[in-house]
């Protein structure tokens, strides 16, 4: 068990007018996003089966989709993103320089090292069962109990430590920024409470992220499973790969969620009104539709029925006839809430993908990173160290799309 470790706050970067360019900076296919997240009494996080974000009412009203072909000496190309590009100095605060990515095992203490410097994390520790009872329990039911409870991180060194630092730096490649990390705190396993305030084991869950504590579990179980392509059986879910890249897969799910609070933030509560207007999700509770076919969009327009042969189920999350595709199952699962984190997760980890699939949620990110990198922090993208020898390192998306 480690002691805590705490620094004083650095000092914080005001929002920049200069900001990166409309385009993204992407990273290579890294895999797929995972779960969950389960903090208490935090607005828009979402928890695996259990929570769904339900924004307030409002006009649904549809956005034009951008056209995502265009001519180019008469032949039709999906448009590709653009190279990536130098961001401005001012975005970034003095303190941070170029830096490389930490490879392979590393120590607890360089772990805190990184993330305290890079990202202004100002604590990370090791949960107390004390603790854990406190943060699992639920308004209207007992004070929880755990019985057999045990600590868990991941020790003086490990892998895992490089893997979480992988999944923010992953974020900060493509967004320019991070959301703000205040704290990370881990244990074994997720709790939730029953009725008599007994904990029960969840271990499904693999982090949660709310307010700045991001909170990270012994039980990563695999990914969410995303698409690794288009309108078809082959793009249907991949299977879990390696617990490294599963883990930095729930850490872009779960920063995700951090990305959603920092738009929240900056487009006044509206966000999840207009992301659930543009890719879909209609009613209270919300439905899922396929807001590519004109029938959906015309019954919205006219406030008459929707037709039912077009609601997207978990059952149907990938076929074949859709025109707009979500990433996973668990976007459908989950609500809106978590296919918005799932869209982030992939928008950082496999654009192309998510651009053939869901142009509208594609687009809608593309379009927004702008302001909601205003209330997020501004970080360098790290640098990937050279191989040895004389092969260059390949850039864009490599997994299969």
């Amino acid at each position: 068990m480690h002691e805590q470790t705490t620094i004083p706050q650095p000092a914080s970067v005001a929002p920049s007018s200069q900001v990166c360019s409309h385009n993204a900076l992407h990273v290579g296919d890294i895999g797929s996003s995972l779960e969950v997240d389960k903090i208490p009494y935090v607005p828009v996080v979402g928890s695996m089966l259990r929570k769904n974000y339900s924004a307030d009412g409002g006009t649904i009203c549809l956005k034009p989709f951008a056209s995502f072909i265009q001519q180019r000496n008469n032949t039709p190309s999906i448009q590709r993103q653009a190279a990536p590009a130098t961001a401005p100095g001012s975005l970034f605060s003095a303190n941070q320089k170029a830096r490389f990515r930490p490879t392979g095992n590393i120590t607890r203490k360089e772990f805190d090292a990184y993330v305290m410097q890079n990202f202004g994390v100002i604590d990370i520790h090791t949960g107390t069962q004390q603790e854990q009872e406190q943060r699992s329990t639920r308004r209207g039911l007992p004070p929880v109990t755990i019985t057999g409870w045990q600590s868990w991180d991941p020790g003086s060194a490990s892998g895992d430590y490089t893997s979480i630092i992988d999944g923010i730096e992953n974020m900060a490649s493509v967004m320019g920024a991070v959301p703000t990390i205040t704290n990370i705190t881990f244990f074994k396993v997720a709790y939730e409470p029953d009725a008599t305030g007994a904990g029960i084991p969840d271990t499904t869950i693999g982090a949660s992220f709310g307010a700045g504590n991001l909170t990270i579990f012994e039980a990563f179980s695999g990914s969410t499973n995303p698409a690794i392509g288009i309108n078809t059986q082959q793009g249907a879910p991949t299977a879990s790969r390696d617990r490294g890249r599963d883990i930095a897969s729930t850490i872009m799910h779960e920063l995700g969620h951090g990305v959603a609070e920092a738009a929240m933030a900056s487009q006044n509560n509206q966000t999840f009104v207009q992301f659930k207007a543009v890719v879909g999700w209609i009613g209270n509770p919300e439905v899922l539709y396929d807001i590519g076919q004109p029938t959906v969009r015309a019954a919205i327009a006219n406030q008459t029925q929707l037709p039912p042969q077009h609601i997207i189920t978990t059952s149907r999350w990938f076929d074949p006839t859709l025109s707009e595709q979500p990433m996973s199952r668990y976007a459908v699962d989950g609500g809106p809430s978590e296919d918005f984190a799932e869209s982030i997760a992939a928008f950082v980890a496999n654009p192309s993908v998510l651009q053939q699939r869901s142009p509208a949620r594609y687009n809608f990110i593309q379009s927004n990173i702008t302001t909601w990198r205003t209330r997020m922090r501004p970080t360098m993208p790290a640098r990937v160290r050279p191989p040895v020898g004389d092969f260059p390192i390949p850039s864009g998306d490599t997994g299969m799309a």
